[in-house]
């Protein structure tokens, strides 16, 4: 990355007006966790190109690189908005809302995403999480046996599927998926105090 960062500061000293390359040398700050440096480069694209989606989007991914969570909410807002069929500004937009407790605002923005991308089992399982965090239990459980139709051997999914069937007392389904969860991971001490 070090010698693609020289590479862009030459060519724009010379072409200062090329979006593209401020773009690029802002993912190359990114890559190397020069958050300030990428998002002054995701500026200076904006500047020049305010309809960039991808600059916007990069922009909120330094921000959040930053803890400037709010504000990396906005710039995933901003690139949705220019394209709403930005993925990755969804789910992203999903996590930061998830870090700051907006949990409806993270359970819409997972939704707006899931129906772009339906088998994306860290996404049913974050959603999943958030309605845990809204005690929406029921729903919670919808969504995770969504993740164990994506993947049946996924552990954390099963394994909190059972937790959420014991706090609705449905024992029965609680320790069939307990059974599962321990098939898949036969010594995790969380599932085995919760068999007992």
């Amino acid at each position: 990355y070090e010698k693609a960062i020289e590479a862009f500061n030459k060519y724009l000293k010379e072409l200062q007006k090329d979006p593209d390359a401020w773009l690029n040398l802002g993912i190359c700050y990114y890559s190397i966790k020069k958050y300030e440096k990428a998002l002054e480069s995701f500026d200076n694209c904006i500047k020049i190109k305010k309809d960039s989606a991808d600059a916007w989007y990069q922009r909120g991914l330094a921000l959040s690189g930053l803890k400037k969570t709010e504000d990396a909410i906005d710039s995933f807002n901003k690139a949705i908005k220019i394209d709403p069929l930005y993925k990755d500004a969804y789910f992203n937009k999903a996590m930061m809302c998830n870090s700051l407790k907006r949990y409806e605002e993270a359970v819409e923005t997972y939704d707006a995403y899931l129906k772009m991308e339906p088998n994306d089992i860290e996404a049913w399982k974050d959603k999943a999480n958030a309605l845990i965090s809204m005690e929406k239990f029921e729903e919670a459980l919808e969504a995770y046996d969504k993740a164990t139709k994506i993947d049946s051997k996924d552990f954390s999914a099963i394994f909190w599927k059972a937790k959420i069937l014991y706090k609705l007392e449905k024992l029965e389904e609680a320790l069939v998926a307990i059974n599962t969860a321990l098939d898949i991971t036969v010594d995790d001490k969380m599932a085995l105090g919760i068999k007992k």
